[in-house]
Parts: C-alpha cells; structure tokens; sequence
C-alpha cells in the first residue's frame, strides 16, 4: 500500500507501535498538515514513541489527539508546549484515551486543557467553586444562558477531576468529594438563580412579620456522603422554613422555585446532572434503579402519607418544599429503618445553611436512637438482602453484578450505615456523614477492629475506582460488568493488573481480565465474610427468602422465614431494658434464681478490660446470646454453669472477641458450655490462666495430644535460665491438662490414650526439676562420683500408675529414688572445697526435690509418695542399689513391696542408669518364689486396704481398680520366673501377656481390661467435674432424685439416665470382685 512509504516520515514512529497503521497514518497526516514546523513534529513522533504505553489503546489516542491538534487554536503554540513542557504530552494522551465522553470534552472545549495545566488536577475547595458558578450567574437573565453556564462549569470542572483521578492519580474519596462540592456550587447557583429570577416577576410572599421564606436544600445518602461518581443519582430534600398552606399564593410561589430549579437543570431536553428529588418515597420495582438511597427503600402497599411526593424524570410538577416542621414531624411519626439509613449521611447541600442545620439537628434524635430494634435490625437485613436480589436478577447474561452484589460497594456502604445507627446513640464522634470517615470513628471506638477497619476502607476505595472507570468508559452508570472480554482486559490494564510480557522486546502490555476476574471476586468474597460478621448474619442472605415484591412490606409482622434476633438480643442491646421482660424472658432457660440469671447475662455483655470496646461487646454478645443460653439451658445446672461462664470470661477478658469466635464457630460454643456445666477442673484452669485460651482453640485444631518428645523440648526451652522453674511448669501442667481435658470432653481420645498424656506431662515436669536441683547442689558440694571416678546418677523410678502411664488429673506421684553406686563428690574447679558422700548428696538432693515438687507461690505442682523410704522416721529418701537390693536378697522384703515393684519403671537419668536399674527390677520381680499360700497373703492385704475406702470407692472399694491391678500383679509374680515372661509397668498389657501365656482365660482378661478402662475413665471424669471426694461414685438414694454430680456424669460418659451409670458401675465391680476370688482365692 502506498501509505507504507510514508512511516519513513513519522521515524522513529513506525507501523509496529500500532495495531491498525492505515487508521493511525491518516491521523498523521492530518498532525503534519496542520502547518506545524519539522522540528516540531519530529518531537511529536519521537514523544508518542515513548509515551504510547501510557495508553491502553495507541491507535485511539493517536486518532483524538489529532482531532485536539485540528481543532485548538494554534497547533504550533501547542506543539511548542510539548517541547517546553515534557509533561503534557503524556498528560494529554492519557485524558484523550480515559474515554470517548471525557475526550469529546476536550475536544469540544480545547480551552478547557490550559484550565487542567493550571490545576494540574489538583483539589478545589468547595467555596471557591460557589463562588466562582455564582459570581457568573449573576449577570445572567435568561434560563437557556443559566443552564449553559452551568453546563460549561460541570464539563470543565469533570475534566479537571478526571485529569487528576486518572492522570495524577487522586484517591477515589478525593475524587467523589470533589464531583460533590462541583454538585454543591450548581445546586447552590441554581436555586439562587431560580428565586431571584421568580422574584423579578412576581411579587416575593410577605408573612405577617415582615420576614420572606428561606429555602435550602438537603443531600441524602451517597450525595449526602459526597460519595458520589461521574454519573450517580442525587437524592435531595427540599426545605423552606415555613409554608402557609391556607394561602393559595404562597403555595404557587414555593411550587414554582421548585419548578424552575428543576427545569433549570433538565434544560434542552437532557440532565445537565442526573437527580431524583424524594421526600417519603416508597419506591415501586419500576423506580428501584432512580438513586442509591432509593436502592434502601422498603416496598409497601401502604398508601403515601399527605407529605409523601414521587420524584419526576422531566417537568418536576410534582416537585415541592416543605416547610422544616412538617417534614421533621413527618418523620418522626412515619419515618421507616430505610429512610434513618439515608438520613445518617444528611448534610446541607445548597441555600440557607442556618435552615438545613435546624432540621438536621431536630431530627438527629430519631436517626439516632438509643436502642436498635430487633425489628429495625431485620429492616436492614431485608434491605441487603434486596440488593443481592436484585443484583443477581440481571435480565443480561452478558454481566457481571458489582454495584449492589454482595460484598461490593453498597453492601459495604450499607453495613457501616447501620453500625452508626447501632452505636450512634451512644457516641456522637460516629454520626459522620461519609462512609470513609464512618470507619476511622467506628475503629476509634473498638466498634470496628483495625484489620476489619483497614480491609473494608481499602477494598471500597477499589470498587469506588472500578465504578468511576466504568461510568467514564461507558459515558453513563452502570451497575455490571459487561462481559465482553475486550472491555474487561481494558479495565484490567487501567487498574494496573497487566499480562507479563512474553517477548522482552513486547512495546505494549494486555490487561489481565482473568486475573482482574478473580481479584474482583476475592474482594467481593472477603467484604462479605466482614459484612456477614459485623451486621450478625448467621444465614448468608441469598440463603434467606426475600418476600415478593408485590407482596407487601407495609404492616409491622416480621416473617420468621427472616430469622430475627430473639427477644433476649434486643434486651441485652437495650440501655434500659424492662425488667419484667427481661425476667420473663430469662426465666425460660431454666433459671432457678432468675435475677442473679439477669444479673449474669448483663455481665456476659459487659467488656471487663477497660480499653477495649464495651459497645463490640455488648454488640456481638447480643448476636449470639441466644444459642449461647439455649446451650445453657440443656445443661444439668444452668445457674452454675451460667456463673463459671462469667468467671470464665472475666478472667479472660477481650469478651468481644470470644463472642465473634463463638458465633461463628458452633463447635467451640458448644465447648464452652459444656466446659462450665461439665467440666470445672478445665475452667479454674481457665480462670487461673486466661491466657490459655489458645490452647482451648488449638485443642480444637491440632488432633493429637501432646507427645512426649513435645513436653520435654517444651519444658526444656521454658526453664532454660529460669531460677523459679516450678512457676513456669505449673504452667505448662495446666496447658497440657486444659488441651488433654477438652479432647477427652469431647471424646476424640480414648483413656488409655488420656493417662499416657497426663503421665508424660508429670514425668517432663519431674525431669525438670530433678536435673535443676541436682545441678544446684553440685554447684556447692561437687558432682558425686563412684570408687572408679565413674559419675554416680540418681534415677527416679516410678510406681504404680506413674509407672504404667494410668495417672488421672489429680494423680499423686508414687516414686522411689535408686542411685548407681556409693562413693564422694568431687569439686568442681573454682567451686567450694567442702564435700559430701553420695548417700548424703542423693538424699539431700531427693529431700530437695520433695520440697520444690510439694511447695511454690502459687500451691503444689505435684504430691509425691515414697513408699520405698527407709529409716525410723522415713528421713532415707535415696538408696543405692546395693541398699535397695538387700531386703530382696535376704528374703526380708514384704510381699506388697514385691507387689509394688510389678508396676515400675525407670523415668529419669541417662540411658545406662535406667537400663542399669530396670535391670535390678527386673532380677527382684524374677527372684520371687511364688507360693499358692501368696494369695491368702494378697487378699489379706487387699481387706485391710479395702477397710480404710467408702462403699462407692471406684479405686480401693469392693471390685475397684485395685482388684484388677492385684489380679495382674498375682499373675506377674506367678510367671516372673520365667526369664522369657515379658514384664510391663501398664496393668492391661500385663494381663494381655498373662492370657497369652494361658495364666488367665482369654474372656477374663478382656472383661478386666474392659472394666478396667471404664472405671478409669469414670474415675477421670470425676476428677473434671472436681468432686470433693475424688474416687467415689455419686450416687445418692434409690428413691430420690440423682444428685448433681451423678447426672453430670452420665452425661459425660454417654450414660442414657444417672441410674444406668449407676447399675453399670455396681454390675461391673461385682463382675471385678468375682474374678478376684476366682483367679486370687483366699485360700
């Protein structure tokens, strides 16, 4: 093609920079043939070259920047500016390419880009707009001059914003103040100009004092919140201070400045701006898509209060004023949720400011009660869920919903609207009118968190941003995304979100509309999960009907298909609410004593650490009251439990917190409660330790319990450097307790699992302060050695259910301490000369271990028993092993100590040591020569044990755990010696090698382990409800009610009734017992 010869011309602009070069040539040429010296243009070429990536489409930009050139006065003097000014060339290309209505502006209005120079986009100031469309309209007489001077002043002043939004960059709240302060000065001029225009032909009304009317006007929701975009609805109140109503004159005078003010505006058959005027609207579902305050509207089929005016799209003969009285006393009778809502963004726009602040003032206290109704909370509810609706009732497939779409910019809009009605009452910094600034105050007073705060200001800005590219591109509002993907890739490309290049040498990038897609979505996403939290949504709302449209709103029933908050939400949210409801209402979840209930609800609501935010509190505390005393109400004893969940909250504080997790987290709720009704072992925990609330969250998340391995590296790095290392394990006792009883509540581990937990956790203790005291007391009298200089250990063993990792919550401790080999310590280099033998130092160091293990500041960590301990008055707390061994090889030991030593195990010292010891165990057990007379000798000691325990003693009582223990322990001292009989400190392991060695029936063994894990776990579940006496079986009189504990207890053991615990108890002791003469007879 001929054109082609021709690029030589625009070097270094070449075919390769544009996507269509026959359409871009001719716009060249036309460039080169506006009489524009070669100079001159070769900077032109050189300076689209370099500032074409500044647009999204080169070839458009090219195409209006040489209709600008044609038509502005001197291209030379505009060429020559370029080179001046470096700057506006590229400034000029990107307002050409923001859209075809912006450049047509420019293009129209060529003057008006020396205007944008000057502001350089910057912000104006709201009275210096006003006075500047004012000052012009006062020379003017005529309607057409009036509304072109205003037409001019919005073009030029849209330019100018979108040069900054677009070119400079100004933040979309900037942007949306400005378009509103340009709002402000046309409306200011036009009423002005339309009661001094009437005045000059018709007389001005007097009143009988002499005064004349004063007019104003009112801007509502977005408009009132100057947060209006390129093409939003205006929603406006008009105002006068008074209106004689019997005078037919001052009537027409009020109707015709409301007339002429809208005509002003809607000259030559087009909007100079898009408006809705409303007063008490109720819109039909034609009407829905008029404003954003109107989106808030309630349908009803009620008929329009006297007051009531619908807006018009054209001649506003309906339009009208209303005096300041009439309109407050309007709303005050017949105000609805919807119109509050509009209201708290009110602000005076235009007229007499004195007028509008009067109003305004009269009616804050009804925008602004004290108390949100449950009722006014379902109104909001219905609203939003309105707006989903009617989002997703796109009658395009071709579209995306984002204005009104769940999570977008009117959800977010409308959630914070109804936090100041919610917390307005009480704090006045929040009766703000923007959005933005809503937030800031809302934050300030804990009523938004930081993060909440941070997300939804941020992720408004950006659907602000979306929608002003949106009405730029389009040249009007729109509410969806259109779906055409080259629209989406622009939009993509003008939000910054752009395809990485394939090719390095690649001149222009591609928005990238699937990444933007799912950016969008994630934001829309995560603004629901916030909005949901904040307005106490437990059903999202398109999971909720929304009632027909046609089908009426107007009478005061609330649907139950809406799920509205619960009679005792609205009571806990009330400043001052009736006591006789409250009462009434409370008395219903079972209360006893129902004014300590009230007195403790009231509590649950009440934030006890001062700077956190009492009204949060009280907020989300209302939101979920209801599930929370349902659960309650289900528990054995709903006072109580009712009293320790307010100790418990207490201690821990952040209350707000707690419940917004509770509400959204039904297992944890549950947890909770069952915690204070079945479980006041892990709320004192609790109580105690309230920052131990995580590992109440963590039990939930982690499943397991922790490990051995885990305790110890814990225990080791807690005590590393700390003198007072007791302090610091009875924390780390009650964390593994908290975690290990809520998986136990919760029935997620099995017992045998839960007891190995709790020993492992009392043996990393142990260790701990073992290896602490041991090191101190070499510190004085040196490291104890044996006659080789070999180190000499103290190893701690364990007896009993210690040993076979049986232990309970409040287990003691049974151990005996066993050193390797007498001998004398040795000094440690620069430590003191005196020294001790190692009888001496083990049993000081055993003596010490005591005392840290049974006293601290704040109680004992663990009680410990030394059934070995020797001496007149039990003063040998440590033997060596040739010590201990002697009563066992000269036969002078008692058959119960040989008993005993069925069930050890060696838990402290190095390896060698503990092998070394358990060995010695070992040999002892297998020295044993069993006689059958044994069993007269066992059960002899089995009565006497019995004599000192109650009844109900589900440990030493008749058919106990004890009986299953000496079964085992019988049988062990039988096989022991054997060498190849396997020996095992865990009473189930013993029995299970007892049956495969046929001692016992297979059936036997496994009705004792059965019964065994039953009692255990009966036995720790009573340890959980922390009963006085911590082996026996509440069970209380055949023909009573079953005591508190009893029932409690078949709760927590899945017992159906107190008296079916109690039967399977008394069968399985019974079965225990006969066992127990059977397989260790008395004779």
């Amino acid at each position: 093609m001929d054109w082609m010869s021709d690029w030589a011309d625009y070097a270094p602009l070449s075919p390769e920079h544009v996507a269509d070069p026959s359409r871009v040539h001719q716009s060249l040429s036309a460039i080169a043939g506006s009489g524009v010296s070669e100079d001159l243009l070769q900077l032109l070429w050189s300076g689209l070259v370099e500032h074409l990536h500044l647009t999204d489409d080169p070839d458009e930009s090219i195409d209006r920047l040489s209709q600008f050139i044609g038509v502005s006065r001197s291209p030379m003097a505009l060429l020559a500016l370029f080179e001046r000014d470096p700057m506006m060339l590229p400034a000029l290309l990107q307002v050409l390419s923001t859209s075809p209505a912006i450049a047509k502006l420019l293009i129209n209005d060529p003057e008006s880009f020396d205007l944008i120079r000057a502001s350089d986009g910057s912000p104006a100031q709201r009275s210096v707009l006003i006075d500047e469309l004012s000052g012009e309209m006062e020379t003017i007489q005529s309607n057409r001059r009036a509304s072109f001077a205003i037409r001019r002043f919005a073009s030029r002043e849209i330019l100018r914003i979108a040069y900054g939004e677009f070119v400079r960059g100004l933040p979309p709240d900037k942007v949306q103040s400005q378009i509103s302060f340009v709002t402000d000065a046309i409306m200011e001029a036009a009423l002005a100009f339309a009661i001094t225009s009437l005045s000059a032909k018709r007389p001005t009304p007097q009143r009988i004092d002499g005064s004349q009317p004063r007019f104003s006007i009112i801007a509502l929701g977005n408009y009132g919140g100057q947060e209006i975009g390129y093409e939003s609805q205006l929603d406006l109140l008009l105002l006068c201070d008074q209106i004689d109503r019997k005078n037919a004159s001052h009537i027409d005078f009020h109707q015709q400045v409301a007339r002429s003010l809208v005509e002003l505006l809607q000259s030559n058959g087009s909007q100079v701006i898009p408006f809705s005027l409303r007063f008490d609207h109720q819109p039909t579902q034609n009407e829905l898509m008029l404003s954003d305050t109107q989106r808030l509207g309630v349908q009803s089929t009620r008929p329009q209060s006297s007051l009531g005016r619908q807006p018009t799209s054209s001649s506003g003969a309906d339009i009208d004023f209303f005096g300041i009285n009439e309109a407050a006393t309007h709303y005050e009778r017949n105000g609805r949720t919807w119109q509050r809502l509009a209201f708290v963004k009110a602000r005076h726009a235009a007229g007499d400011e004195a007028l509008s602040q009067s109003f305004l003032k009269r009616i804050e206290p009804w925008v602004y009660h004290h108390l949100l109704t449950r009722s006014e909370i379902a109104d909001i509810r219905v609203l939003r869920r309105k707006l989903e609706k009617r989002a997703l009732a796109t009658t395009s497939t071709d579209a995306t919903p984002i204005a009104d779409v769940p999570g977008g910019r009117r959800d977010i809009e409308l959630t914070i609207q109804f936090l100041q009605l919610l917390h307005g009452g009480d704090l006045p910094d929040v009766r703000v009118t923007g959005t933005l600034p809503a937030i800031t105050e809302l934050s300030r007073h804990g009523c938004l968190t930081s993060q909440e705060a941070t997300i939804l200001s941020t992720n408004h800005a950006k659907l602000c941003r979306l929608e002003h590219l949106l009405a730029v591109l389009f040249d009007h509002r729109i509410s969806h995304l259109p779906d055409e993907a080259d629209v989406r890739a622009r939009l993509a490309w003008r939000l910054g979100v752009r395809t990485e290049p394939a090719d390095a040498a690649a001149i222009h990038l591609k928005g990238d509309a699937a990444r933007f897609e799912e950016m969008l979505q994630e934001t829309f996403d995560v603004n629901r999960k916030i909005i949901n939290h904040l307005m106490v949504d437990e059903v999202p709302p398109s999971e909720i009907p929304v009632p027909d449209g046609n089908s009426g709103s107007g009478d005061d029933s609330e649907p139950s298909s809406l799920h509205d908050l619960a009679v005792i939400t609205e009571l806990i949210l009330d400043p001052d609410p009736d006591m006789d409801v409250f009462h009434q209402t409370v008395a219903q979840y079972r209360f006893n004593h129902v004014p300590q209930a009230i007195s403790n609800v009231l509590a649950l609501s009440q934030e006890t650490v001062s700077f956190l935010s009492p009204r949060r509190c009280r907020h989300f505390f209302a939101a979920v009251a209801p599930r929370v005393l349902q659960e309650i109400a289900a528990s054995p004893d709903p006072d109580s439990t009712l009293a320790r969940l307010v100790a418990m909250t207490d201690s821990i504080g952040a209350k707000a917190t707690l419940w917004e997790l509770l509400r959204t987290n039904d297992a944890t709720l549950r947890l909770t409660v069952s915690m204070c009704s079945l479980a006041p072992y892990l709320t004192n925990i609790l109580i105690d330790h309230p920052g131990m609330i995580d590992e109440l969250i963590d039990s939930l998340v982690m499943d397991r319990l922790p490990t051995t391995e885990r305790l110890d590296a814990q225990t080791i790095r807690l005590c590393d450097g700390v003198d007072e290392i007791v302090d610091v394990l009875r924390n780390v006792k009650a964390s593994a307790h908290l975690m290990i009883g809520v998986r136990d509540l919760l029935g997620k581990e099995s017992i045998d699992s839960i007891s190995q937990s709790l020993t492992d956790t009392a043996e990393a203790c142990l260790r701990r302060v073992i290896d602490q005291e041991h090191e101190r007391l070499a510190q004085r009298y040196g490291d104890p050695l044996d006659q080789n200089g070999e180190q000499s250990e103290l190893v701690a063993v364990a007896l009993g259910r210690f040993a076979g990792g049986e232990m309970n919550y409040h287990s003691d401790l049974d151990l005996t301490f066993v050193y390797t080999a007498e001998g004398e310590t040795q000094r440690r280099v620069g430590g003191p000369k005196s020294t001790l033998s190692n009888r001496q130092f083990f049993n000081q160091l055993a003596g010490n271990i005591l005392r840290r293990m049974d006293q601290s500041n704040e109680g004992r960590l663990y009680e410990l028993d030394l059934p070995f301990a020797g001496g007149a008055d039990e003063s040998v707390l440590a033997m060596s092993r040739d010590q201990f061994l002697k009563p066992f090889r000269l036969r002078t030991a008692s058959l119960w100590q040989s008993v005993t030593l069925c069930k050890a195990r060696p838990i402290s010292g190095s390896r060698e040591a503990r092998e070394s010891i358990d060995q010695m165990l070992q040999r002892v057990i297998r020295s044993v020569s069993w006689r059958d007379s044994m069993n007269g000798e066992l059960r002899d000691w089995r009565e006497n044990n019995e004599s000192t325990a109650g009844p109900n003693n589900l440990k030493r009582g008749v058919g106990g755990l004890v009986d299953i223990e000496l079964i085992a322990a019988a049988g062990v001292l039988r096989e022991a010696h054997d060498s190849d009989f396997p020996l095992h400190a865990n009473t189930v392991r013993c029995l299970e090698e007892l049956s495969r060695r046929k001692c016992y029936a297979e059936d036997d063994v496994q009705t004792l382990a059965r019964n065994g894990r039953l009692l255990r776990s009966i036995e720790g579940k009573l340890r959980l409800l922390n009963t006085v006496a911590r082996h026996e079986l509440p069970i209380g009189f055949e023909d009573e009610e079953p005591p508190l504990e009893l029932k409690q207890l078949a709760i927590l053991t899945g017992t159906e009734t107190p008296r079916e615990l109690r039967r399977q108890c008394e069968a399985i002791r019974q079965e225990n017992r006969d066992l127990l003469n059977r397989l260790v007879p008395k004779t």
